[in-house]
């Protein structure tokens, strides 16, 4: 007999199970009641250690306040949908999209559905700032100084003073690509000492000048 959960997809865990996309079911205070595989592939947790679980506890410590602000939206019977970013192995970051809808019992908020897609990874650092971080964002947009904030070598986030001294258009024109493109030939050597791991690295270079290489392949200093 298959096993079907009293909530609002009316679908057979088997199914559930075979859906692409993570599913979770919480109770009203928020603790995971059901993942089905996709979810728990997605975060590295096995099946056990997700159950009774805090929702918000899987995502990035920076994301976790605008999870629980969705909450008062799904007690007052709105469904809605974002950008977040969850923690997976390793501690590594994933950018996905979420759409939590409500769950109800004798006309009783009961819980809540949260559907989560994965998105590319190109994607993570064009996920919307939290509040916590738009301050950050609103100096940068507005600064005479170009900001570009890379991760590892891969940049995540482009200001528009920055976009105008590249040369370039938009800012996913940069975001995700290595920041090791935009700089000069001459000057990738000594950047590359300063972006890569230490354990990676090769002897830090002495001296040097850090120039930039426009979209246009014209090269420029950099401060």
């Amino acid at each position: 007999m298959l096993n079907y959960l009293q909530s609002p997809l009316s679908v057979p865990l088997e199914i559930m199970d075979r859906i692409d996309q993570g599913i979770v079911l919480a109770d009203a205070g928020g603790r995971v009641e059901y993942v089905n595989a996709a979810y728990s592939d997605l975060v590295g947790l096995d099946f056990e250690s997700l159950i009774g679980l805090a929702t918000e506890d899987v995502f990035s410590l920076a994301h976790r306040a605008k999870h629980k602000e969705q909450r008062q939206q799904r007690e007052a019977g709105q469904s809605t949908t974002y950008e977040s970013l969850l923690i997976g192995a390793g501690d590594s970051e994933i950018a996905v999209s979420i759409t939590e809808s409500p769950r109800w019992k004798d006309g009783r908020y009961d819980g809540f559905v949260m559907i989560v897609t994965r998105l590319p990874q190109c994607r993570l650092g064009q996920v919307a700032l939290p509040d916590s971080e738009v301050s950050f964002a609103q100096i940068a947009d507005s600064s005479l100084s170009g900001f570009v904030v890379h991760r590892g070598g891969e940049i995540i986030y482009v200001d528009p003073t920055a976009l105008r001294q590249f040369g370039v258009a938009a800012a996913r024109d940069m975001v995700g690509r290595s920041l090791i493109d935009f700089i000069a030939p001459s000057a990738r050597a000594f950047a590359a000492a300063y972006i890569r791991p230490p354990a990676h690295a090769a002897a830090s270079p002495t001296s040097g000048e850090m120039r930039g290489l426009r979209a246009d392949g014209s090269i420029f200093d950099l401060e």
